[in-house]
């Protein structure tokens, strides 16, 4: 009988799974001016979106459009992949806590989302636009960093920004300070208001609206906002009425104590 030899293990690859670019996931493309001065900001803000497992692309600003001499603008968009409303609340959060900063939100079209979008899972992997590194490594000239990006002879020992690798490894602390003389209340409101953007169309202006909006109210915590957290978020016209105010009680259930 002939023999017949199995391919060795070491041979077999594990391709990841294509990203689902579906038209109907929100896409939240954070804009950031001066990258280079902003690296804790973009750091952070890749590194809790991959902890949640939210796919994350980036690029130039001037990949999309003449800059006709401004400054360009780094892009580091946020695929949620889902329809529900509430897709960007978690990471929302961890940016709140960890005082993330931006200087432009807008949502983004799938499509620009793929055309210009590079995968990225650290700061230290951003390349400007000549191709060296946004955020160059101690030590190690610009031409070999760019090689360690882009070249085919990357080893596991050649990771780049490992104390936020490291980081991404340890479960977040949850901290809330609180003083005993606080009290919580559950304030009832409503919101309308006006915004003029620049859009596609209907359905790409509607969009960019309600990722504004439903940011700034998910950074709001219990201690409410901070005035450059709530400038990050600009309306044209806006109008608030408190419409009711009541003390938070919370249920047997929710507190673990009989009231």
């Amino acid at each position: 009988m002939p023999n017949h030899e199995l391919p060795s293990s070491t041979h077999v690859a594990v391709e990841p799974a294509p990203e689902n670019l579906d038209a109907s996931h929100f896409y939240v493309a954070y804009v950031f001016d001066r990258a280079e001065t902003r690296k804790q900001d973009i750091t952070t803000l890749i590194r809790e979106a991959r902890w949640l497992d939210y796919p994350v692309r980036y690029w130039w600003l001037s990949a999309a459009v003449d800059l006709q001499g401004s400054p360009d603008r780094l892009i580091v968009c946020v695929h949620h992949p889902s329809t529900d409303v509430n897709a960007a609340m978690d990471l929302g959060d961890a940016l709140y806590e960890n005082s993330v900063t931006w200087d432009d939100l807008e949502a983004a079209a799938v499509k620009e989302y793929r055309d210009f979008g590079q995968p990225v899972e650290t700061s230290g992997s951003i390349l400007k636009p000549g191709g060296t590194a946004l955020f160059p490594l101690p030590g190690i000239d610009q031409a070999s960093q760019k090689q360690r990006e882009i070249g085919p002879e990357t080893t596991e020992y050649e990771q780049e920004d490992t104390t936020s690798d490291v980081r991404s490894l340890v479960p977040r602390p949850v901290i809330t300070l609180e003083k005993e003389s606080d009290t919580e209340f559950l304030v009832y409101y409503s919101l309308s208001g006006l915004a003029l953007v620049r859009a596609t169309g209907e359905g790409e202006a509607s969009d960019r609206v309600f990722a504004s909006v439903h940011s700034l109210v998910g950074k709001m915590g219990t201690r409410g906002l901070t005035a450059m957290e709530a400038n990050q978020v600009g309306l044209s016209d806006a109008v608030v009425e408190i419409d009711s105010i009541e003390p938070f009680e919370p249920s047997e259930d929710e507190s673990g104590t009989p009231e």
